[in-house]
């Protein structure tokens, strides 16, 4: 199978300067309304090789570098959510009783959660901090694939 090099990129969400931490989509699968997502490159990541790529990711590497360069690493994960239907089912239990179904929060986050990986980084160095919030303002997996 042709393997190929594959990047996606989506809006960092939220940056905390105090902390040096920014949160924000690694990638998106399927939006809300059902239909898978294209990158800003035109590839489509099936939500369960996402799911996959996750788990990789936090098992085997968890930093971050610049614009895919091979530079030296700037981040660190601090956070990794894969939202998958079965998580978001999964939230709307009541965590103390661990059976009771909130049914109008489980309808409102298969409605309007995407599927997808969430992120936070630590960015300890301050230069490449200021770059971050200088320069950034999306953050970008790379990977690579195998096509059928």
């Amino acid at each position: 199978m042709p393997q190929r090099a594959i990047s996606g990129s989506f809006t960092i969400e939220k940056a905390d300067d105090e902390q040096q931490m920014l949160f924000g989509w690694a990638n998106i699968a399927v939006a809300p309304d059902g239909h898978t997502v294209e990158d800003s490159h035109g590839e489509q990541i099936a939500a369960d090789d996402l799911e996959h790529a996750a788990y990789g990711f936090v098992l085997k590497s968890r930093v971050s570098g610049e614009d895919h360069d091979g530079g030296p690493v700037d981040g660190v994960l601090v956070e990794s959510v894969m939202f998958t239907d079965e998580k978001l089912a999964a939230l709307a239990i009541d965590p103390f009783d661990g059976v009771t179904v909130n049914e109008e929060l489980a309808k409102a986050l298969a409605d309007h959660m995407p599927r997808g990986w969430w992120v936070g980084f630590h960015i300890a160095d301050e230069e490449a901090w200021d770059r971050t919030k200088k320069d950034k303002t999306e953050f970008s997996i790379e990977g690579t694939a195998r096509y059928a």
